[in-house]
């Protein structure tokens, strides 16, 4: 923990330095971290924003070279944030006073990376030739006739957890029954977003819902549903890079993630949302499961898309 003293001496040092790079992939946090900008005037935010893949190997490309490029990255893939923390590719983190007061010093369990939010899993359907369901029983009734998309689950382990979690709530016979439908694999949320919003298709399962609800709200006929039974939860986390061109920007900055007010516009603009820190809107913490916190492992992940993905779908 920071104490005051060196917290404001840290935000003095963040706001001298007037800018901050953040590589992310989710979908709209321009309009979240222009909170971040209004927070601490001075300090402008510039997002580098890729699908998870291309970020990871552009960050691991800059780190092989020690290159300077992201102060900070948020992304979902849990097990490359677990290997860099262990490579001591992240600084230290500095918890600031407000969070250690909300409990952060538990949160991290000695990490220098947080996990800042989960975003909930959605079925999506274009509301002109879809239907809103209930859970992934009904939606494979409600699809017999449809076009649907689906995010290629080796994109992620939290992507393979989902359809496992299926698979376990409906029977083994479950991916079976799903590559039997009129299926489109798409390889990141934008374009099964798009498709679903030009009618391309029908539906659009195992969707993080940023892009289906920036679409909606330009008017696009989108809409979604949280499955009301077995669904989980993309993990996001962060963490400031040692080799942070902006360093006390990159503290100030993923301590803010960490806020009530980094919390807020997770809520805001990318909801569902659960959060550690409570606030209003918010799902509660540990009720949407991810893979970190139900033991589901890169080792599950690889046996998965072999048994399961590749001789459906790959």
């Amino acid at each position: 923990m920071v104490n005051d003293t060196d917290w404001n001496a840290l935000v003095d040092a963040a706001k001298n330095e007037g800018q901050l790079v953040v590589y992310s992939s989710l979908s709209g946090v321009e309009a979240s971290f222009a909170k971040f900008e209004e927070a601490y005037p001075g300090i402008s935010v510039t997002v580098e924003r890729a699908p998870t893949s291309d970020l990871i190997t552009r960050l691991d490309q800059e780190a092989a070279v020690n290159a300077q490029g992201a102060d900070v990255t948020m992304h979902s893939q849990t097990g490359w944030f677990e290997a860099s923390n262990e490579e001591n590719r992240f600084a230290a983190l500095k918890v600031g006073p407000e969070q250690a007061a909300a409990g952060w010093e538990d949160h991290l369990d000695g990490k220098s990376y947080p996990f800042v939010f989960t975003n909930a899993y959605i079925v999506g359907y274009n509301t002109k030739s879809g239907r809103p369901v209930k859970n992934m029983n009904e939606f494979l009734d409600a699809a017999a006739h449809s076009k649907i998309g689906i995010i290629d689950a080796e994109i992620s382990t939290a992507q393979s957890f989902l359809y496992s979690l299926w698979q376990d709530a409906y029977g083994d016979d479950f991916m079976k029954r799903l590559s039997d439908l009129d299926i489109t694999v798409y390889n990141s949320n934008v374009p099964l977003a798009q498709g679903l919003a030009a009618g391309e298709i029908d539906y659009g399962i195992g969707l993080a819902p940023s892009t289906v609800l920036g679409l909606k709200q330009e008017g696009a006929p989108v809409d979604y549903i949280v499955p009301d039974e077995a669904t989980s939860g993309v993990p996001y986390h962060a963490a400031a890079l040692s080799n942070a061109p902006h360093p006390n920007a990159a503290q100030l900055f993923t301590n803010w993630l960490m806020s009530e007010g980094g919390a807020s516009q997770f809520v805001a603009h990318h909801a569902p949302a659960s959060t550690p820190v409570a606030t209003s809107g918010s799902i509660p913490w540990g009720q949407i499961p991810t893979p970190e916190d139900s033991g589901w492992t890169d080792e599950n992940h690889e046996e998965f898309i072999k048994s399961e993905w590749t001789p459906l779908f790959g």
